[in-house]
């Protein structure tokens, strides 16, 4: 990576269509529980509709929203003890999703249209993320889960092992590194030590997606600002491009 750590890891600014749309039926806007947040991010939250935290050597992640499951998803981050960990949580207009397996199928089978994807500045124009995604072993039906080898532009080139799971009420995509990420020419983060998770879920009053890039690295993490920055654009930008993809699902 340039300008950061060793980490990843899975745009735009602007928010994608399935964000900026009202909920026209109701008139009112998105509503969910957001209890766990401090009084701070819950400000935040409730100006912009979105909030986003940074954190070095955290002790547990902040912005997880409840759903089944909740306290395994936290404990799987925990357990890593990164070094250092990027949230986004996005609240949205209320939509059932379809959690049908064959839809989910579907959609794990479209992860190759990470390629080409961007994160586009406010100034200064789009910066690309990934140059090129494909399959290492196929998407299984039964499973939800597959490799795919990911060219980042920052971290090299790195296999990922990604896995769908889901219920009634959310949708979860995991991903797990089985290559090291690079630093410069050097192995920065070791296989197993970046979790990319995003949750998409479905309440009665509103939707929402969360997103959470944990990395353990092999070598001192000098700031915050040399973390921060890619993993920012990776995290609004993968969860950019879930959620548009999830769109087209029935």
């Amino acid at each position: 990576m340039k300008r950061s750590l060793a980490c990843i890891s899975l745009c735009f600014l602007m928010f994608p269509r399935l964000f900026s749309q009202t909920n026209m039926a109701s008139g009112s806007k998105p509503s969910l529980d957001v209890s766990f947040l401090s009084p701070t991010y819950q400000k935040e939250l409730k100006e912009s509709g979105f909030v986003t935290s940074f954190r070095m050597k955290p002790q547990t992640l902040d912005l997880v929203p409840y759903f089944s499951g909740r306290e395994a998803f936290i404990r799987r981050h925990e357990k890593l003890q990164p070094h250092a960990v990027q949230e986004a949580l996005f609240v949205l207009p209320a939509r059932r999703i379809s959690t049908e397996k064959k839809h989910l199928y579907q959609l794990l089978q479209q992860a190759p249209t990470l390629a080409g994807l961007s994160y586009n500045r406010k100034r200064g124009g789009p910066v690309l993320l990934f140059k090129s995604v494909q399959f290492v072993t196929p998407p299984d039906p039964g499973t939800l889960e597959t490799v795919i080898q990911v060219e980042d532009t920052e971290f090299g080139t790195i296999k990922f092992k990604t896995q769908l799971e889901y219920d009634d009420a959310k949708i979860v995509l995991k991903m797990i590194n089985l290559d090291p990420l690079s630093y410069l020419v050097f192995p920065a983060v070791p296989p197993g030590q970046a979790l990319v998770d995003i949750v998409y879920g479905m309440e009665r009053n509103a939707s929402f997606v969360y997103t959470a890039w944990s990395v353990r690295s092999y070598l001192f993490i000098p700031s915050a600002a040399a973390v921060e920055t890619p993993l920012y654009r990776r995290a609004i930008s993968l969860k950019n491009w879930f959620v548009n993809l999830l769109e087209t699902l029935p």
